[in-house]
């Protein structure tokens, strides 16, 4: 977060929403990881109320999302990925923090139809 903190403060006003947007995936991923475990329990759980889930497999979903992503923001071939996998894993994670956001993302993206064309 401080990164993202100094990244702002040359000449930008640092807010709430700039700070939060200017946070790594990394980041975010990280925060659901193993030494997290009691932190998720108390608070981040409470994030997800749509689905009895388990911090492991959150973390897990997160780090596939990320792994591809940096695939994809490298320009690394994409030839040996199931991006249909991590669209699901997207859509599964935006359902359980609301099942409406799911909906809304699922009908205005076409990367579904793109994922299921043979390469």
């Amino acid at each position: 977060m401080i990164v993202a903190i100094e990244r702002l403060e040359r000449g930008k006003l640092v807010t709430r929403g700039r700070v939060v947007a200017g946070v790594s995936f990394a980041f975010w991923a990280g925060l659901f990881g193993r030494r997290y475990e009691e932190l998720w329990r108390h608070r981040l759980r409470a994030a997800f109320p749509h689905e009895a889930l388990t911090r492991k497999d959150l973390s897990g979903r997160l780090r596939r999302i990320q792994r591809f992503r940096n695939r994809v923001a490298h320009h690394d071939s994409l030839l040996d990925q199931d991006a249909q996998a991590r669209l699901e894993d997207m859509l599964a994670i935006a359902g359980w923090i609301d099942p409406a956001a799911r909906e809304w993302l699922a009908d205005r993206t076409d990367a579904l139809a793109v994922a299921q064309r043979e390469p």
